[in-house]
């Protein structure tokens, strides 16, 4: 089992610490402001939905790829 899947500080789609702000008050985690799009979950494995943090890399990786593929396809 990966760090990821054993620790919450962990994000589980890379495995690099998450910078996740548990415990501390909300509206220091950068997370707070941030909009994960639906699809960003079906990257983490089933059983670590809703035990980790996602991290800020693996996020916005997500949003540039799929910037990328819906600017690179013309609409009908």
């Amino acid at each position: 089992m990966t760090d990821a899947g054993r620790r919450p500080k962990y994000c589980p789609i890379c495995g690099q610490e998450n910078g996740c702000g548990i415990g501390e008050p909300r509206e220091t985690c950068w997370c707070t402001h941030a909009y994960f799009p639906k699809g960003i979950f079906a990257k983490v494995p089933p059983d670590q939905l809703r035990k980790s943090c996602i991290c800020k890399e693996c996020l916005e990786k997500f949003v540039e790829e799929n910037r990328a593929d819906t600017d690179t396809h013309s609409p009908l």
